[in-house]
């Protein structure tokens, strides 16, 4: 009985630490690709020619949010 509570618990810890670091990881990317880039009043964003549109990469981004918020429901 008491090896499934420490199991049990090393598995919510493990959890816990994987949402941390995924949650860390899509904040940070968000920020660098938001950098630099200004948003206009009509809704489009602004960037240099050769620089790719943050917005196009924010949605390649959003798969890991679901999947976290999936797996918690879950």
């Amino acid at each position: 009985m008491q090896n499934t509570r420490i199991v049990g618990i090393a598995i919510i810890v493990l959890a816990v630490l994987f949402f941390v670091i995924g949650f860390y990881y899509v904040s940070s990317a968000e920020n660098a690709l938001l950098a630099g880039h200004t948003v206009e009043d009509s809704g489009t964003c602004s960037h240099d020619l050769g620089a790719v549109c943050p917005f196009a990469e924010l949605n390649k981004l959003a798969v890991p949010k679901y999947i976290g918020l999936s797996e918690k429901i879950c």
